[in-house]
């Protein structure tokens, strides 16, 4: 008979067993880690990884992914490879080898960002939106609803209008401050201009989004002047407190989802309690867009059918009533859309645009004043361009015709996007086999575009540190493909890249034209930090109000 005479390790589980296996269960797996990780194919160079954590320990230890990568670049060159956690990312910092990631193809073999992952997933974002949508398909869908619709003429005209509304209420706030009078002894009042183009992005975004008051402008100027009148009731305020304050934990909840890996997230108390934290507020977030969404329909079919929409062409109602009996169809060419989109639908686009917009255009257009600042003769050139659009009258309403004839300022905004890249990293994942950089990878290998390296290459750039927004005029011949790449690039190319250049045309052409914008202090550089996109967190500023008369 076969004895089962079983080791006493196994048979007396206590307290120091389950640490003895524990141990060698690590042991066995760190051997097993290190002999694939040296017997890898296509090996590139890259900082050596450990078990479990792969680099982020690293990532950690510099806490900005665009400082850490800087630094991977000028030892590692071109290509090469980090692991996060266990799974290997491969990093791509020259456009000549971006053909194939960026293909407009749609046989594309890179239509997704990544293959996704748990926590992701808890987001609802694998199947919902854009941004990091895996389904192809429901993507697809997506992607033509939100371009079409944020590309309509009802849709550019409505922002064209609204928004130099905020910019003039921002200007209200910074003339009860005094920011903005001209002092005669020339000591004039500074402030953090950050804060302010923060506030003013968070309330067009939402407004032009949603049709919902951020009171973003409005809550900063009266944590500045504590003893002023609220400019809204205290409902109004403190509802879109929770709001903002519940977008601003779900940015780093999607940090939290890109980066962190499950083991971290699910096996630690922390993470736990972190989790915990994160999605309930997503659960609330959630909820609240689709109360919004539920609002917003209700209204739409309280009206006659002869209305329309009443001229309140806002992303949420154009979405709401796009192929439906109470509104045009967005079928254009070969766009063709035969359904009307579910709550849950948009609800999805609609986290997303709060999400990729706001903080991108306030940090850019605090990128664009610091670096015009220290260059005066582009300062000079982009007043006497918005000096005749205004034509000597600075209450003049701007028409979308008019930033159509913006062409300096668009290159000095490209220009300021290519030094102060907006989004530091794009991401693609093989969905088969391919070739790329000389070597073929497996379908499912993770490309990480170095956008910040490629923008300052010197084989695609001459001074590629300098400040000369004369590279995007359209007579110069600098710009090769794929070298520049603010809005992405391929299929994933950000479809509100129209709105967010009309966003920031209007603010900056009204500021430029109304004011003489200074630093206040000439050495010091914009205080910056890049998590998952830049932001723009101190740039101190005076101001004087122009005579253009």
């Amino acid at each position: 008979m076969l004895s089962l005479d079983i080791p006493i390790l196994f048979t007396t589980l206590n307290y120091s067993n389950i640490f003895a296996l524990s141990v060698l269960a690590f042991i066995l797996y760190t051997i097993n880690f290190y002999v694939l990780y040296f017997n890898r194919e296509n090996a590139l160079p890259g900082p050596l990884p450990l078990p479990l954590v792969g680099n982020l320990f690293q990532l950690a230890i510099y806490g900005d992914v665009a400082a850490w990568a800087a630094d991977l670049r000028k030892k590692y060159g071109d290509m090469w490879e980090v692991y996060l956690g266990s799974e290997r990312h491969v990093w791509v910092s020259r456009a000549d080898l971006l053909d194939k990631l960026y293909s407009t193809s749609t046989k594309s073999n890179y239509k997704c960002r990544t293959k996704g992952n748990r926590a992701i997933g808890e987001l609802k974002m694998l199947k919902s939106g854009v941004y990091l949508n895996t389904d192809v398909d429901v993507w697809t869908f997506n992607r033509k609803m939100m371009k079409l619709v944020l590309t309509s003429a009802e849709f550019i005209d409505y922002a064209t209008k609204h928004v130099p509304k905020v910019v003039q209420e921002m200007e209200g706030y910074w003339a009860k401050l005094g920011y903005t009078d001209n002092s005669s002894d020339g000591d004039d009042k500074t402030f953090n201009l950050p804060d302010w183009f923060h506030a003013l992005s968070l309330d067009s975004i939402l407004f032009l989004s949603a049709g919902k008051n951020g009171c973003g402008l409005a809550s900063l100027f009266v944590s500045i002047s504590p003893n002023s009148a609220a400019p809204y009731s205290a409902e109004t305020m403190n509802e879109a407190k929770e709001l903002r304050d519940s977008w601003s934990t779900f940015l780093d909840t999607l940090r939290t989802a890109i980066f962190v890996p499950d083991f971290i997230r699910l096996g630690t108390p922390h993470g736990l309690l972190q989790r915990r934290k994160y999605l309930n507020n997503f659960r609330w977030l959630n909820n609240s867009l689709l109360t919004m969404i539920g609002e917003k329909r209700a209204e739409i079919e309280s009206y006659d059918r002869n209305d329309g929409l009443k001229g309140d062409y806002n992303m949420l109602r154009l979405l709401l009533v796009a192929n439906t009996p109470r509104g045009p169809s967005v079928s254009r060419g070969s766009d063709k859309i035969d359904r009307a989109m579910t709550d849950d639908e948009i609800r999805g686009l609609l986290l997303e645009v709060l999400v990729a917009g706001i903080e991108t255009s306030a940090s850019l257009m605090c990128s664009v004043i610091y670096l015009v600042c220290r260059n005066p003769e582009v300062k000079k050139k982009i007043q006497e361009e918005v000096d005749l659009l205004f034509r000597d009258d600075q209450t003049r309403k701007l028409q979308f015709d008019d930033l159509n004839k913006l062409y300096y300022l668009e290159a000095v905004i490209k220009e300021a996007s290519r030094i102060y890249t907006p989004g530091p990293i794009n991401y693609r994942v093989a969905s088969q086999d391919d070739e790329i950089g000389g070597y073929t990878w497996k379908a499912g290998t993770q490309f990480m575009i170095d956008v910040i390296g490629i923008h300052h290459h010197r084989a695609h750039w001459s001074d590629p540190d300098e400040f000369i927004p004369e590279r995007f005029l359209s007579e110069s011949k600098e710009v090769v493909k794929h070298s520049f790449q603010a809005f992405g690039g391929g299929l994933r190319i950000c479809p509100g890249q129209q709105y967010a250049m009309l966003l920031m045309k209007i603010v900056l052409a009204s500021l430029y034209n109304r004011y003489d914008i200074d630093l206040a202090n000439e050495n010091e550089k914009p205080a910056t930090a890049y998590k998952i996109t830049l932001s723009c967190h101190g740039l101190m500023v005076k101001m004087r109000r122009r005579n253009t008369i």
